[in-house]
């Protein structure tokens, strides 16, 4: 691991000037995260101790039961969050010039967005929704007041950014990111709207200007330029929709591969819900993921579990180790800048198993620091350890 490791920065390093001739979309959401910790106890001089794991914490609910509890929680901080535009400002802070579509504020975008990387810009459509996360070592528990997202629709996509711009925003893009379908309400017809109207434009268009900077991987090394836009998905957590919306969307993303090379990134409770919609449960995420794969035939299944990543292709299922962070800064938004890393691996074509390791690693900087990496900082961290420290949520 520790040359692969340097190999991975010594990449990053060398090919930072680079970065400006790749692009990404991303979008369609936006949260303004309010972070806090659960008061387990204070002390005769007030001093608190917090809830360190859910499991602790979900014994103090259910002692509530029937009694009503009185519960204290103090707030670390307010910031920016949603899928979209934490990946964005990720991805964005990494070098790549990115443009995030969502909900950051409107007329005016939210001071909480404004702080964004300047190689991010920002189309907001409407307010943000708004998330009080609980944050625990172990995870996180994210209670979301979505209203200001009913306002994110396909009509409105259209009417404030026009047809013909958003289609030279996706022709630009070697890299489209989708997330958050599970907590946009307008997600399908939007996604749908992109299948139907935008991706049939560019079919056959390629990347021209890329640079040959965007390879198909099949093995660790990087092989020729990738002549198809990358598109990666990212569901969120799916236990509220319905089995047969879960069937609807997963059809929909099979159908992307028509146009692109589609990604599929999941955590381990995403992943074993979509495998369970399909008839049965599963033994763990490899099996998951193996079964998603079957069922889609994309281009990859990517499962990131707290400890772990698996990667699912034509090639069979490869697997990379990580390492949690034991005392996490934060946690809310670590799944989103794994999906950065990943996906920078893969712009700058990097075989999977690298990808996999620089999106952890970017995960872990992340969750470590309370902030997103730039390459230089990623690069520094990768190099510096001899055991790379790695965290996924």
């Amino acid at each position: 691991m520790n040359e692969r490791a340097a190999h991975i920065a010594s990449v990053l390093e060398r090919r930072v000037g680079e970065m400006p001739f790749l692009h990404a979309l991303i979008g369609f959401d936006g949260y303004i995260d309010e972070l806090m910790r659960v008061v387990e106890s204070r002390d005769s001089a007030g001093t608190a101790s917090y809830f360190q794991d859910i499991t602790g914490f979900s014994r103090r609910i259910a002692a509530a039961a029937g009694r009503s509890a009185d519960l204290e929680v103090v707030t670390d901080t307010i910031k920016l969050g949603g899928n979209g535009p934490i990946m964005a400002n990720a991805l964005a802070g990494m070098g790549v010039p990115t443009v995030c579509i969502g909900a950051m504020g409107y007329p005016e975008i939210r001071a909480e967005f404004k702080a964004m990387s300047a190689d991010c810009r920002s189309i907001s459509l409407c307010q943000p929704a708004h998330t009080h996360a609980l944050e625990f070592n172990d995870g996180k528990l994210m209670f979301a007041d979505l209203a200001a997202l009913e306002q994110l629709t396909w009509e409105t996509i259209i009417d404030q950014i026009g047809r013909n711009d958003l289609a030279s925003l996706f022709r630009e893009s070697s890299l489209i990111a989708l997330v958050n379908w599970s907590g946009v309400p307008g997600a399908d017809r939007i996604w749908h709207g992109i299948y139907q109207e935008i991706l049939p434009e560019l079919d056959g268009e390629g990347l021209a200007g890329q640079k040959g900077l965007c390879g198909r991987q099949k093995g660790a090394g990087m092989e020729e330029p990738r002549r198809r836009r990358q598109v990666f998905f990212d569901l969120a957590d799916p236990s509220k929709r319905t089995k047969e919306d879960i069937q609807s969307v997963l059809s929909l993303i099979r159908s992307y591969e028509d146009y692109c090379d589609v990604m599929l990134g999941l955590n381990e409770n995403e992943a074993l819900c979509l495998a369970a919609s399909t008839g049965r449960g599963c033994a763990g995420p490899e099996e998951a993921a193996l079964r998603l794969y079957d069922l889609l035939g994309i281009s990859a299944v990517v499962v990131h579990p707290i400890d772990r990543c698996i990667v699912v292709t034509a090639d069979g299922l490869i697997a990379e180790q990580g390492h949690v962070v034991e005392s996490p800064k934060i946690s809310t938004g670590g799944g989103d800048n794994f999906n950065a890393g990943f996906c920078l691996g893969q712009l700058l074509g990097l075989g999977y198993r690298d990808s996999m390791l620089l999106g952890m690693a970017v995960s872990g900087y992340y969750v470590e620091n309370g902030k997103s990496p730039s390459a230089q900082e990623i690069a520094g961290h990768l190099m510096k350890w001899s055991d790379i420290n790695l965290s996924l949520t």
